[in-house]
């Protein structure tokens, strides 16, 4: 089974209980519950939880016994303790909660801030661990740790609404806070751009620009990373399409709110901010005292050598996962090109040491090996996307418990992996690419040919454009150009305009610089370019980057044009179904840009619409054209057609976000759907928008055991089954004030 971090939720109240243990569950983490004191101390005696979520209605709460209770489990991380409070208890519960480890959760309770608030604290709690860990470190070193200087916290806010506006701005200042107010998206960018910021607190939805996508720029921007990010939203139900998102914000804060729980969301995230300040100062004592590489900042090996079975051991007792990985480079430049790719791209618990001149260890704090492997995965990609490929360097992986416990154990395990690993790789012959054309003027174009043949790419020929004129290329196939600006579209223009010109796709080997309006020319005449003085290799890993997509596009449209003629033959099976899909369709993107859903979620809403009843293919033309009620063997026929078409399309890659809507599209908000019988946020929100446009379709249209409702018939039915719990209220409300302002 796999490793998930382990949650103990105490509550008197089953409805609570119950709704809190679901959620959890879906978000993959492991639920223990107890509904006493009695029950949540054998619970806490069987192993150590990442978070206690607690409601102090309890009989026989006491916070103090808790928190001894508690202590015995501190380690390298203290328990975090997340209390569930009506609106009046507040002033109770404050006194007790540990600034940065404890938090408050205002009933009746929302997933989003439910699930929000649970990683927020496990994410302090793994931060808090590491300073704890560096502390130790640099005192037994004899040396003095960062101590923090309390200088006044600098906050931004990005709120319209005036009166929540104004309630924030006078919380933020009676916290001795300085407050900086931005009226628009830009404003903000250049106030985050120009001065350092300790908390960023912005409403999801305003104009100019998505709250989300001013998200994925803060977190993907090193420079702003760090920067707690504090989303206020009034529509809860609808933001819960954060939740599977790596780049959202730190915590949600749901509109209106009182003021104790916007304090307490302030100060537990300029607690995060404060420790990222510290773990950073904490780096540049470890660079000071030659304890780590000036380049990275990673801390070198003596300081890897007391974090590994500090780490290790903390691991053991706490019965967590923990991954060591090792990298190891043939040049001091392909360590540090590794290293920056590194530090953009890992997690904040995750942890780089440079234990050798060419060598890097990366650990993986509560990561088991099947997520280490996906890690790895992405690293390589980015790694690649850099120039490094895996003959470049050895990647090496051990992790506990599979592989024990011993450090030194872990850490040879890793080496010798690494080596077979990569001698395996050596073995292997890279695949040759597809036909590669290099266009020649007046023989110019042999000599390249022949270096790129030199370096492995030996499908490559050299063309004229009048040879060009009686080729037929592939798909796949690449065209290299050579020249100025100018040439480049002079050329590529001839080629364009030749019948096959337009399936090549285009690498220029550009002669000279150019500026922004010129790079933003060639971006709309060639797909990809390259400096002139680049090396042949490198322009031969270009070349190779391409056709690859060149191909997968290829194979995507043939894929997509196969399942364009399933989707026809599932509707001409039932003829009341004929149209049913594209009327879904096209409905579903209405109401997503409604909705401000972003392009990727409006593309997986797209395929999950077209393809939703794709199953049915498989169900037979009698049940499906029966003229009355079906009988329950019949039924339950029709109702596997969501598994079948799930099944059918699983193994696309670039369906993987439509499944939940091919599986789920018959479940209801109520639970009463099929096939699992998932309820409320259960279902994901695209799943419910499906839903509604796919039932006000079907009571459109006829079927052979009825006639099709009018449209006003329709509408009133579908609300009145909204009213009673079946489907999604807010999304059927939208719906039907956007098919009445048509």
């Amino acid at each position: 089974m796999p490793w998930k971090p382990r949650i103990i939720v105490t509550t008197p109240y089953p409805e609570d209980l119950l709704f809190l243990s679901a959620q959890l569950l879906g978000a993959d983490y492991d639920v223990a519950e107890s509904m006493s004191m009695s029950e949540a101390e054998r619970e806490l005696s069987r192993s150590i939880p990442h978070l206690v979520i607690i409601d102090p209605d309890l009989n026989g709460f006491d916070s103090e016994s808790l928190s001894h209770l508690l202590k015995r489990f501190s380690g390298h991380a203290q328990v975090p303790m997340l209390y569930l409070i009506e609106r009046d208890q507040q002033d109770a519960v404050h006194g007790i909660i540990r600034e940065g480890i404890d938090d408050t959760l205002l009933k009746p309770v929302s997933s989003l801030e439910l699930i929000t608030r649970t990683r927020s604290l496990l994410r302090n709690r793994q931060l808090l661990g590491q300073i704890r860990l560096q502390e130790i470190f640099l005192r037994r070193r004899g040396m003095r740790p960062f101590t923090p200087v309390h200088s006044m916290p600098h906050i931004l806010l990005f709120e319209n609404e005036g009166e929540f506006r104004n309630q924030i701005a006078n919380i933020v200042q009676n916290m001795n806070c300085s407050l900086t107010k931005a009226d628009g998206a830009r404003e903000a960018l250049e106030h985050v751009s120009h001065t350092p910021h300790d908390l960023i607190i912005m409403d999801l939805l305003f104009p100019e620009k998505d709250g989300f996508d001013l998200c994925r720029y803060l977190k993907g921007n090193p420079a702003t990373r760090n920067i707690p990010l504090l989303m206020l939203t009034s529509v809860p139900e609808l933001d819960n399409r954060i939740l599977g998102f790596d780049f959202g914000p730190d915590d949600y804060l749901v509109k209106p709110a009182p003021d104790l729980e916007i304090q307490t969301r302030i100060r537990r995230l300029l607690t995060r901010k404060y420790g990222h300040d510290r773990i950073e100062a904490n780096h540049q004592i470890l660079i000071r005292e030659n304890l780590a590489d000036p380049f990275s900042g990673y801390a070198g090996k003596e300081y890897f050598k007391f974090y590994l079975p500090e780490m290790i051991q903390w691991a053991q007792a706490a019965a967590l996962p923990f991954t060591l990985s090792t990298f190891k480079f043939r040049t001091v430049g392909e360590l540090q090109k590794a290293a920056q790719v590194l530090a953009h791209s890992l997690r904040n618990l995750d942890t780089v040491f440079r234990t050798g001149d060419l060598e890097l260890a990366l650990a993986l704090p509560e990561t088991p090996s099947s997520r280490a492997r996906h890690a790895h995965t992405r690293i390589v990609k980015l790694l690649e996307k850099e120039g490094l490929k895996r003959g470049y360097y050895m990647l090496g992986s051990a992790s506990t418990p599979e592989d024990g416990w011993i450090p030194e154990e872990l850490l040879s395990l890793t080496g010798y992996r690494a080596t077979v690993e990569t001698i395996g790789h050596r073995l292997e012959k890279e695949k040759d690419t597809g036909k590669v054309f290099v266009l020649s003027q007046n023989g110019s174009g042999i000599s390249l040919a022949r270096n790129l043949i030199s370096v492995g790419l030996s499908n490559t020929e050299s063309v004229s454009v009048e040879d060009l004129k009686t080729k037929q290329p592939a798909p796949s196939a690449l065209l290299i150009v050579e020249g100025d600006l100018d040439t480049a579209k002079e050329l590529v223009s001839s080629v364009r305009a030749l019948p096959h010109g337009r399936k090549l796709s285009v690498l220029l080997r550009l002669a000279g610089t150019t500026t922004e309006d010129e790079d933003r020319i060639l971006s709309g005449i060639v797909d990809d370019y390259v400096p002139r003085d680049t090396g042949i290799p490198y322009l031969a890993h270009r070349a190779r980057q391409l056709t690859r997509v060149s191909e997968a596009t290829s194979t995507r449209t043939h894929v997509e044009g196969i399942l364009g003629h399933l989707v026809k033959m599932a509707e001409s099976s039932d003829p009341t179904m004929r149209g049913h899909t594209q009327r879904v369709s096209q409905l579903a993107l209405s109401l997503g840009v409604r909705l401000n859903l972003t392009s990727h979620e409006l593309e997986i809403l797209r395929w999950g619409a077209l393809l939703h009843d794709i199953g049915k293919i498989f169900v037979p033309y009698h049940i499906l054209n029966k003229q009355g009620m079906l009988n329950p063997e019949e039924y339950a026929v029709v109702k596997s057609h969501p598994k079948v078409g799930y099944n059918l399309c699983c193994d696309i890659p670039f369906l993987e976000g439509a499944l939940p809507l091919i599986k789920h599209h018959h479940e209801r908000v109520d639970g009463g759907g099929y096939p699992e019988g998932l309820t409320g946020d259960q279902i994901p929100l695209l799943v419910r928008l499906l839903t509604v446009i796919d039932v006000h379709d079907s009571l459109l249209t006829g079927r052979t055991y009825r006639e099709g409702f009018e449209s006003e018939e329709a509408s009133r039915i579908l609300m009145s089954e909204s009213d009673k719990g079946m489907w999604d209220g807010y999304l059927v409300g939208e719906f039907m004030e956007m098919i009445e302002a048509r």
